[in-house]
């Protein structure tokens, strides 16, 4: 099969005309090949080099994980299908060096008898859909964040000042880890008045379930 034919039906078109074909060859190679080197070659040959750095990626999630266990002198117990396979999955597709090792260590920690019981099975999920910011962000709550409450409180204006990120944006991150549950406006509040909820701009917290998630991560 032709390049451009195996574009047309890979883009669902009944008919594409030599140059858009090109164009949309040339767009698909840019999407699914980091580097330029299959340039020439069908439109598998970068598929198949994505799917080797996928296994490479899972297998360096596993050295990883196995290397931290060995390191503090933990004999391991296994992990659930329905939790090992998420994190293999999810990790394979991760290129970032900081959020790589969030996966192994949420899957050493898995597999550690003293924590495995605290990681939830939503927690692949819940990571696989941070960003490297917002992952940075909840550290630093979890660092920095007063704990009067226990719940390592702290104000959106100094994680915005200390990541030099504008309002609209960090609102943006806001909205999304209060929307996995990793933070939180005190619940009175919100409850009471949900107009003064959707405006609060005072202290928020780490909820009981974010605060087990960056410890799983950890």
């Amino acid at each position: 099969m032709e390049v451009t034919t195996a574009a047309a039906i890979i883009a669902g078109l009944k008919y594409v005309d030599q140059p858009a074909a090109d164009t949309l060859v040339k767009t698909i190679r840019a999407i699914l090949t980091p580097s330029a080197h299959a340039a020439g070659e069908d439109i598998a040959a970068p598929l198949r080099t994505w799917a080797e750095r996928r296994g490479k990626l899972a297998t360096a999630t596993i050295v990883d994980a196995a290397t931290r266990l060995v390191t503090a002198g933990v004999e391991p117990r296994s992990v659930t299908g329905r939790l090992l396979m998420p994190i293999l999955e999810k990790a394979s597709v991760e290129e970032d060096d900081d959020l790589r090792r969030k996966w192994s260590q949420l899957l050493a920690n898995a597999a550690h008898p003293i924590t495995a019981h605290t990681i939830l099975v939503s927690f692949p999920h819940i990571l696989s859909e941070l960003t490297p910011l917002e992952m940075k962000m909840l550290d630093f709550v979890f660092t920095h964040g007063g704990e009067k409450s226990g719940y390592h409180a702290f104000k959106l204006p100094d994680v915005s000042a200390y990541f030099q990120i504008n309002r609209a944006d960090t609102l943006i991150l806001r909205t999304n880890l209060e929307r996995l549950g990793l933070i939180a406006a005190p619940t009175v509040l919100i409850a009471s008045d949900n107009k003064a909820g959707e405006s609060y701009e005072g202290p928020l917290y780490l909820t009981p379930l974010g605060y087990a998630f960056i410890q799983a991560c950890s």
